[in-house]
């Protein structure tokens, strides 16, 4: 089928490249399938993790096979999420004699590294983070002059008996009183009756870091 020059009209020739009416360069087919993406599409296979930059807000689509989870970072004023997510099959147990006999040889430092690994531990055994971390959580309470200390210990007396729930263990709760005026007596005990009921169980934890 012949081509028709779009400024004159004229037929032409399907090899032309120029009218020979007029002179006007001739478009041709290739040119006119140049057509902007506005969305990237990547199709990754064997198991691969495909990273995707849409710019001007698009939103990137991606296929995976193999079961994997792509990753992508979206520019344009995006916000995006990255979750990590470690495993670990078991916690270990606290101790209050460790917490007395190491606070006692460090001169109180071993307790802000123990309250961080309360919070953490908490956390992991509830299944989502209902205060800062424990490295924070920490600097908070120092920058606070401790107030923010009862604070925390309220959401985790509030996290230990949602953990509880969780597993349906209705024979010990966490007093919220009990836990501001005799923290280590109490929270700890709460912490290693979850814990050995986990492992009586075979539980897989998400830690929370």
């Amino acid at each position: 089928m012949s081509k028709v020059c779009e400024n004159c009209g004229a037929e032409l020739l399907d090899e032309a490249k120029t009218c020979h009416a007029c002179g006007k360069e001739v478009a041709t087919e290739s040119a006119l399938n140049l057509v902007p993406q506005e969305q990237s599409q990547v199709h990754a296979e064997d198991g691969q993790n495909p990273q995707v930059h849409a710019e001007g807000g698009q939103s990137p689509q991606v296929h995976t096979e193999g079961g994997q989870s792509p990753q992508f970072h979206v520019e344009g004023g995006q916000s995006s999420s990255i979750v990590t997510t470690m495993f670990c099959d078991r916690i270990e147990r606290m101790s209050i004699l460790k917490l007395m006999l190491y606070s006692c040889c460090t001169v109180g430092i071993y307790s802000f590294f123990w309250w961080a690994k309360l919070v953490n531990t908490v956390h992991t055994l509830v299944g989502r983070r209902t205060t800062a971390s424990g490295g924070t959580a920490v600097f908070y309470i120092m920058i606070t002059c401790g107030i923010y200390g009862i604070y925390l210990v309220c959401k985790l007396t509030d996290a230990l008996n949602e953990a509880m729930d969780q597993r349906d263990i209705k024979d010990s709760r966490v007093s919220t009183i009990l836990a501001i005026l005799f923290p280590i007596f109490v929270l700890i005990p709460a912490v290693n009756r979850i814990i050995d009921f986990d492992y009586s169980r075979g539980v897989r934890y998400m830690s929370y870091r």
